[in-house]
């Protein structure tokens, strides 16, 4: 969060980019960016629709997800993070429920087709698996999945867990 508020302040003073903050497991399929410049918050993250996510809000029916989002340089989106940063601070809780406790109106929503952590349907621009297995089976299982959507394969998400703690259900929202 601290880089990201670093970058946000930086752009601020200069180009006035989006900063995009994006996990290593979030597999580009196709670029999101001209998407995610159409958005107009400060800050938007991706949605996480499994209830077991960390600082899943049931009257909200999803958490942020903390793995990806996007910020202007604003200072709006500056606030937030700095809030963000402090409220995090010391490990007594994760990032993502820091920011879920910080969440209010004023933070936009990725759309699924955007960033799909649980896609159904068609392939979204990223891809940002559930896995909490070990390397070896994260790049099995990604790999398949990944092969499958290379080969044009309609159904590659077929079978793809939302949640480890139980098949999810519904749509990832």
């Amino acid at each position: 969060v601290h880089t990201v508020l670093r970058l946000v302040r930086e752009e601020a003073a200069g180009s006035k980019r989006l900063v995009i903050y994006s996990d290593v497991d979030a597999f580009w399929l196709q670029s999101p960016i001209s998407r995610l410049r159409r958005i107009e918050a400060p800050l938007a993250f991706s949605r996480d629709g499994v209830a077991t996510a960390a600082g899943f809000d049931g009257k909200r029916g999803f958490a942020l997800c903390a793995g990806f989002f996007v910020a202007r340089p604003t200072e709006a989106a500056a606030s937030f993070l700095d809030a963000w940063r402090l409220k995090g601070r010391g490990g007594r809780s994760s990032d993502q429920v820091a920011a879920n406790e910080l969440y209010d109106e004023g933070v936009g929503i990725i759309a699924d087709e955007v960033v799909d952590r649980c896609p159904r349907g068609a392939v979204p621009a990223v891809w940002h698996p559930y896995s909490p297995a070990q390397i070896s089976g994260k790049v099995f299982f990604w790999g398949r999945v990944l092969a499958k959507i290379a080969s044009g394969d309609g159904d590659a998400f077929a079978g793809v867990r939302c949640s480890w703690g139980g098949r999810h259900k519904g749509r990832n929202r």
